[in-house]
């Protein structure tokens, strides 16, 4: 979520286009390295108790990923469009994007959508 602050902060500076999609796919905690959920929790300071017992969950278990398991949930995708003008920007100025031929939720200036735990405002990135 700190690069999607990052790449709003720079798309300002240097007056670019910046177009931003969430993409919500089902059971996607499912098809994630179990590795990668672990080294993850470390990093930012679980406690070790937890850490185990996700560790014991995920003993012995293998996950395998097959391109047709993965489905978009269409109603939980959100994106925003950030088009530089002379002195500013407009958001979403763009035809309609969508995802499996469904409309993607586009976040409008001044609000915010809820998207891994973090408000995502497309003026600002983060919103409080």
């Amino acid at each position: 979520m700190k690069l999607l602050q990052l790449m709003v902060k720079c798309a300002k500076r240097k007056h670019c286009e910046l177009g931003v999609v969430f993409v919500d796919i089902a059971k996607a905690f499912y098809t994630v390295c179990h590795q990668h959920i672990i080294t993850g929790l470390v990093q930012r300071g679980v406690d070790p108790h937890v850490i185990h017992l996700v560790t014991e969950w995920y003993k012995n278990i293998t996950t395998y990923i097959g391109t047709k398991s993965l489905k978009t949930q269409e109603e939980k995708c959100y994106g925003f469009y950030m088009k530089p003008t002379r002195d500013s920007y407009t958001i979403n100025d763009s035809p309609a994007w969508t995802i499996n031929g469904s409309p993607l939720n586009m976040i409008d200036p001044g609000s915010s959508e809820k998207y891994l735990g973090i408000r995502i405002d497309p003026w600002i990135g983060f919103a409080d």
